[in-house]
């Protein structure tokens, strides 16, 4: 059993199709409650890198439908790549430190 292969449920691209060779790739492991501000953290990116072709990659347990919908348009306005992971948390995280709305950690390596 590979564990990061198997904690993923779904992978979804909400927004362009677009050469992954020369982009920068950045990861985010959020939970709905981060989403506005992964997405204000998105345009900051975008903004401050206009010539730079950007891959978005999203960990999450969920997201709601609405903060899909603002993602998706935020990246077919730009030239950015957005997946979606939808993750199983399949570890109990109690024992890491809380922020805000609960525990998250998670290690990717793309």
């Amino acid at each position: 059993m590979n564990f990061f292969t198997d904690m993923i449920k779904a992978k979804k691209n909400i927004a362009n199709k677009i050469d992954l060779s020369d982009s920068m790739n950045i990861a985010f492991g959020i939970d709905a409650h981060f989403a506005l501000g992964m997405g204000v953290l998105m345009s900051s990116i975008i903004k401050n890198n206009p010539s730079a072709t950007i891959a978005f990659h999203v960990f999450t347990d969920k997201l709601i439908s609405d903060d899909i919908s603002h993602l998706a348009a935020l990246g077919r306005a730009h030239k950015i790549l957005l997946y979606i992971f939808i993750i199983l948390i399949i570890i109990n995280l109690l024992h890491f430190p809380l922020f805000l709305h609960g525990p998250r950690l998670f290690i990717i390596v793309l």
